[in-house]
């Protein structure tokens, strides 16, 4: 893309020689000539330039005054000015930088100074909006620094409730357990709620431990077991129409990861792919060994290592992503059911919990062909 150089001069002859000696530059800049102050004015409302070439003396609105307009002007103040002058008065050069001008010519002025001159002042350019790109950059990390300090507090302050609401569904539920015949089919619905409770109160734990973002307990188990009781307990919740394909695993190789944790990743990956096939589909789980080289592992990953690992897949047939929703899926509060109840912290633990025992996750999906997240745990 070629760049764009405005230059202003009222002296005809001048512009002519500009454009002469410039000529052989038409296949890098597009360059505008205009003979006023006024002229200029109306371009620069028209196109954006990137550098301009300003004559300081001019009747009317002179070249300083410009200079000022385009400092001054919130579209046009990031553009690199050069002023060129035929006086030698030093003042005027002085206020011409303090204005904000990146470089000053005399006239006449040699060919090879003058493409000098405004290829150093497209550098200037670059660099600036290089630099606006990573302050842009920065600031989402700050906010999304902030969100993640919002959610650390929100969690320290519902703990305490929610551990309180949770002792009384889990002390209920075994007491009505204790107070039924050993015979009756309750006993069994009660020992759920009681283990589901169980679960919510370690679940609790992380999300403090994620708010506060410490290290998750270490420990081994196999996620076959888990796999089921998460299933067993979410087969209520998925939408009607939706079927499970899980036929056990095809290894019961331990991993080095908290079970508490893997069920927390279970539940969001399975809850996802139910709230993607709201009419009906398959929810498939499927857990394999695999082999990770150092080309499949993310330049982000830079702690991770080649090797064995256990491949935990979540498949749904539901309505898929586009790539632009899937590049923001793991970002903290990033939902995409709005109102819908998503909260947007979900694949956010997910990824945190994972990243945590040096594994990977990863997801496949298109519009209209369902979505598979893969979840790669080493293999100790």
């Amino acid at each position: 893309m070629k760049r764009q150089i405005l230059f202003v001069d009222d002296e005809p002859k001048v512009l002519r020689g500009l454009q002469r000696i410039l000529r052989d530059q038409t296949d890098v800049w597009d360059m505008t000539f205009a003979s006023s102050a006024s002229e200029a004015t109306e371009q620069l409302a028209q196109n954006d330039y990137d550098v301009a070439l300003l004559d300081v003396k001019m009747p009317g609105k002179n070249g300083l005054e410009l200079l000022a307009g385009i400092k001054a002007d919130a579209r046009t103040r990031d553009m690199e000015v050069v002023m060129l002058t035929g006086l030698r008065d030093q003042s005027l050069k002085s206020q011409a930088l303090d204005l904000g001008a990146a470089d000053l010519l005399n006239k006449p002025v040699l060919k090879e100074d003058l493409v000098a001159r405004l290829n150093n002042a497209l550098r200037m350019k670059s660099y600036h909006e290089k630099l606006q790109a990573q302050n842009v950059v920065l600031e989402q990390q700050v906010i999304l620094s902030q969100k993640m300090e919002l959610v650390g507090v929100l969690a320290a302050g519902m703990a305490h409730d929610l551990n309180n609401i949770l002792t009384l569904i889990v002390g209920y539920s075994e007491i009505t357990a204790f107070l039924l015949p050993d015979d009756s089919k309750a006993r069994e619905k009660l020992k759920q709620i009681t283990r589901a409770g169980d679960r919510a109160g370690m679940i609790v734990q992380q999300i403090l431990r994620f708010g506060k973002q410490t290290e998750a307990p270490r420990g081994r188990c196999t996620l076959g077991p888990v796999i089921d009781e998460c299933l067993e307990l979410l087969r209520p919740a998925l939408p009607e129409g939706v079927d499970i394909e899980w036929e056990g695993p095809e290894t019961d190789r331990l991993v080095q990861a908290d079970a508490t944790e893997m069920y927390q990743v279970l539940m969001n990956l399975c809850i996802n792919a139910g709230h993607a096939m709201k009419h009906g589909g398959v929810l498939k789980i499927s857990l394999i060994e695999t082999e990770l080289d150092a080309d499949s592992i993310p330049p982000d990953h830079e702690e991770m290592c080649p090797g064995s690992f256990l491949r935990l897949e979540v498949s749904d047939t539901g309505d898929g992503m586009d790539p632009a929703t899937a590049e923001h899926i793991f970002e903290p509060l990033f939902t995409t059911r709005g109102s819908q109840g998503g909260t947007g912290l979900g694949l956010s633990v997910v990824q945190r919990i994972v990243k945590n025992y040096g594994g990977l996750v990863t997801v496949e999906s298109s519009r209209g062909e369902g979505t598979s997240f893969f979840v790669y745990l080493p293999l100790p």
